[in-house]
């Protein structure tokens, strides 16, 4: 599933409610895109644990990670892995993406610039390794243009993956009209229309102090590492109560220069996925 920040948790949550379908603990494993450096390590057996508990009552098992996007190589092993392996997209309009992508990276602890115009500025420098946040595992999150340039994703995603084993959707579609998107769903995953999840937003935008998100970054990577995949307990609790809806400003001048920046990949992008896009580009 990808990418992120474009309702992917809230349709794992819908999946997860489904009989037929086994969602994986812990939901994004992150395991096959080799080349993004991880605070943890992690080889195919850890991985197929982390669906020990699917059974023959589920017809689909699935990996909710939403870095396989934009790996240059997750989608090549996940296809050799399982070449009958099916594939859903999300996407979002770029600009928002990269905003809502830094918001996220401030509550886990791996971004530690909180003006997202000032963290948008410093990506060449971070390219050239500099400038990276001490609990930031992988730099390239920081890369916000490269993380929401999801028409070259798309692009890159289809040399190795036919039409009829990938479903693509937008969050404007999500949120148009849920029930539509889910019984597309269904239909693209040959699921029977048994169940009907509550449609519930998972992920809203929130902040926390800086010093929850860096212990929950921590006591995350540790578990990684020793493969032990249950929840922060206590510091997801704290996550939970000091956050709050955040509705800081997007200046509209910021707006429209990320617009301009995508709009390119955003052309490639409606050409890919055979969708209309072109409300993206003149939102500023």
């Amino acid at each position: 599933m990808g990418a992120p920040k474009c309702g992917t948790t809230s349709l794992a949550n819908w999946l997860a409610g489904h009989s037929s379908v086994f969602i994986s603990d812990p939901k994004e494993p992150e395991y096959w895109d080799f080349d993004r450096k991880k605070g943890w390590s992690s080889d195919i057996n850890r991985y197929e644990s982390y669906f020990d508990n699917a059974d023959e009552r589920h017809d689909i098992v699935c990996d909710a990670s939403t870095a396989y996007l934009r790996s240059k190589v997750a989608v090549k092993h996940i296809v050799e892995y399982s070449p009958t392996a099916k594939f859903i997209v999300g996407l979002r309009n770029p600009v928002d993406l990269a905003y809502s992508w830094h918001g996220e990276l401030l509550v886990e602890g791996c971004e530690n610039v909180r003006d997202f115009e000032t963290a948008w500025n410093l990506q060449g420098c971070r390219l050239a390794g500099h400038e990276i946040p001490r609990f930031c595992p992988d730099s390239s999150n920081l890369l916000y243009g490269e993380v929401a340039r999801l028409g070259a994703q798309l692009r890159s995603l289809k040399e190795h993956v036919h039409e009829d084993r990938l479903f693509v959707y937008t969050l404007d579609e999500m949120k148009k009209d849920p029930n539509a998107l889910w019984c597309q769903l269904l239909g693209f995953l040959e699921l029977t229309p048994s169940y009907v999840p509550d449609f519930e937003v998972a992920n809203r935008a929130r902040s926390v102090p800086s010093w929850i998100s860096i212990g929950v970054r921590v006591v995350a990577d540790t578990k990684r590492r020793i493969g032990f995949s249950k929840g922060l307990g206590i510091l997801n609790g704290l996550a939970r109560i000091s956050s709050r809806e955040r509705r800081t400003v997007f200046p509209p001048s910021l707006r429209q220069k990320l617009t301009l920046h995508f709009r390119e990949d955003l052309e490639l992008l409606s050409e890919v996925s055979g969708k209309d896009l072109s409300g993206w580009e003149g939102k500023y």
